[in-house]
C-alpha cells in the first residue's frame, strides 16, 4: 500500500509539475501513517479511534470521501 501511494504521489507531482495541493498533503500523511503501522491495519484503526474517540471513524473515512468528491468534478 505504501509503495502504491508513493508511486501515485510521484505520478501526481509529474503531472502537476511539482505543485503541492491538498490531495498531495492528504496522500503524503496517509502513506506516512501506513508506513508507521505497516502490516497491522487493526492497530492503525485502534490508534486513530484512541486519538480521536468521538470523530475517529469520520477521520478514517474523510480522505476517501473527499477524494471521491474531487474526482466527480
Amino acid at each position: 500500500m505504501v509503495i502504491f501511494g508513493i508511486s501515485a504521489l510521484i505520478m501526481q507531482f509529474k503531472h502537476t509539475h511539482g505543485s503541492v495541493d491538498l490531495n498531495s498533503v492528504i496522500i503524503t500523511l496517509f502513506m506516512l501513517w501506513n508506513a508507521l503501522y505497516i502490516g497491522v491495519p487493526a492497530a492503525y484503526i485502534a490508534a486513530v479511534k484512541n486519538a480521536a474517540r468521538i470523530t475517529g471513524s469520520l477521520i478514517l473515512q474523510y480522505p476517501a470521501l473527499y477524494g471521491g468528491i474531487m474526482g466527480i468534478h
